[in-house]
């Protein structure tokens, strides 16, 4: 199964990789490459993480570090919706 980044989630990633390469350049590329493997992974086994019903009736999740990688299991891929820092107030307007 391939998985496909929603326009949402590059916008994400984009936003992480330049808030941690304020700090360290190096690390923000690396660890945005943590999360792509992480979404890659989904293709194999993409039941294997909890549903989030109160976020929509396809959202599941799994987390890197501290951001969590919202998706949902689609008829031939699986799609990353959202990579949020969980320090963040998540609801379902996130996911419209």
């Amino acid at each position: 199964m391939r998985v496909v980044l929603s326009a949402h989630s590059q916008r994400d990633l984009t936003d992480l990789v330049l808030y941690i390469a304020e700090d360290n350049p190096h690390r923000a590329r690396s660890y945005a490459a943590e999360i792509r493997n992480v979404c890659r992974s989904l293709s194999l086994s993409p039941k294997r993480f909890p549903a989030a019903p109160q976020l929509g009736p396809t959202v599941r999740y799994t987390r890197h570090g501290a951001y969590l990688i919202f998706y949902s299991i689609e008829n031939d891929h699986v799609r990353i919706r959202r990579v949020i820092h969980s320090a963040r107030l998540i609801d379902a307007s996130m996911f419209r």
